[in-house]
């Protein structure tokens, strides 16, 4: 109960008692009448002076605090014109003044850091606590794979690393925490690292490679053309055996080093627009002669259903041969499979190509580095096919991943056209 209803009840019992001791002594008391009269109208004129002095400003204090836990910080005291209690509600309003600037600098302050997270390039994921919902901003929405999201699970607090994943991503990934309530919140922070890091690879190996052709052009060239100036005047046979011998090693060498040359010398894609299906069934002839070389059953179910999407005929030519090629040495690597018979196969679905093979796979620790420039796992590969195999989808504007299924053992590379209607852009 208010201090007001309190209030009234001692006024109505004042003034029964009042009327009662009137009534008694009205007529047969006139001095104590008289008396009594004065009394009550004292005591009247002490109720409202103790109203205005004390229950008013107790009410108006009352009444502030209400607001204050209904969160109300719109409304303010009025002033009760007694100076002790208006300095007690100026101090009150100037108390709820500054809470409510501080709650409203607080309410834009988080408007503008969400409107930042929600627009940022970076990820930022805010790990729940308890029951809480996960909090994930679009760009970390994005980025989000089944084999990103087990690398953030064996990620401890604290740290930050560099994660590059099997579809040829690389992110820089920290794992922080922020104080709340007294109360840790984990969260990740996301920032793709992928073009920048492939530039600087791109940069980096393109002048080694430029440097190693240009020195090693030029000796072999000069090496050759002294031993074809030798070699008519040389007799002895095993001399010119020898000769011819050195003669085919450094036309072996300038393949090598030409090889390494065509990873700069990719142009960039002429994109047009082309039915997927029927690009396929121009390179059908071409993949069925690679296949069966190898004694390798084709899978590439023909159809007439269009698929429209943007890409360079020519470059796309050269992505499905490295692809398939890849397969096919995937599967001569077989050990103790002979009984399951070796098969290639390439499939369409919506604007997704998907190249798979019962091959020897890829193991959990290659599978972060295969699209690392000259990573192999071959005895003799020079990692150079997945290299331009890359640099092809992504200036297509593609996005693409090769990864063994533990499931079913099957390792499937997998090209995600982009939408021809937006445009190609390179992914990220």
């Amino acid at each position: 109960m208010k201090l007001i209803h309190y209030y009234i009840i001692l006024v109505v019992i004042l003034l029964v008692l009042g009327a009662i001791i009137l009534v008694t002594t009205y007529g047969s008391h006139p001095t104590l009448f008289f008396v009594s009269e004065a009394i009550i109208a004292g005591a009247i004129i002490f109720l409202v002076v103790f109203y205005r002095r004390t229950v008013s400003p107790m009410q108006a204090v009352t009444d502030g605090i209400d607001m204050l836990r209904q969160q109300d910080m719109s409304t303010f005291l009025a002033p009760t014109g007694q100076p002790d209690t208006d300095m007690v509600v100026d101090t009150f309003n100037t108390l709820l003044r500054n809470l409510r600037n501080e709650h409203l600098h607080t309410a834009e302050q988080n408007t503008f850091l969400n409107l930042l997270i929600q627009a940022s390039t970076t990820g930022v994921i805010l790990c729940p606590l308890d029951k809480e919902p996960r909090q994930v901003n679009p760009a970390a929405r994005q980025m989000l794979t089944p084999e990103l999201q087990s690398r953030l699970d064996a990620m401890p607090l604290g740290t930050d690393e560099t994660v590059r994943l099997s579809n040829s991503q690389i992110y820089r990934v920290s794992h922080l925490s922020f104080t709340d309530g007294g109360r840790q919140h984990p969260f990740f922070l996301i920032q793709p690292l992928t073009d920048e890091v492939m530039e600087a690879e791109r940069a980096a190996y393109e002048r080694v490679i430029r440097m190693i052709a240009h020195e090693v052009n030029g000796t072999v060239g000069c090496i050759s053309s002294t031993l074809d100036t030798i070699q008519p005047d040389i007799s002895n046979p095993q001399s010119l055996t020898a000769v011819g011998s050195a003669a085919e090693r450094l036309q072996s060498m300038a393949q090598f080093v030409t090889r390494f040359a065509d990873v700069v010398r990719i142009p960039e894609p002429h994109l047009i627009l082309c039915d997927l299906n029927e690009e396929l069934e121009n390179y059908r002839h071409i993949i069925a002669h690679m296949c069966q070389s190898a004694g390798i059953k084709l899978d590439m179910p023909a159809t007439d259903s269009a698929i429209p999407v943007r890409l360079d005929p020519t470059l796309f030519q050269q992505v499905i041969i490295n692809i398939v090629k890849n397969s096919i040495e995937s599967i001569k690597e077989r050990n103790g499979e002979e009984s399951v018979p070796a098969k290639v196969s390439l499939s369409t679905h919506g604007r997704t190509l998907t190249i798979t093979d019962n091959g020897a796979g890829i193991d959990a620790d290659a599978m972060a580095h295969i699209f690392t420039p000259f990573y192999t796992t071959k005895t003799d590969g020079q990692g150079i096919g997945l290299l331009i195999t890359r640099h092809i989808l992504r200036h297509m504007g593609c996005r693409f991943s090769l990864a063994t299924d533990p499931a079913d053992h099957l390792t499937r590379f997998t090209i995600i056209f982009p939408n021809p209607s937006k445009g190609n852009v390179a992914a990220h």
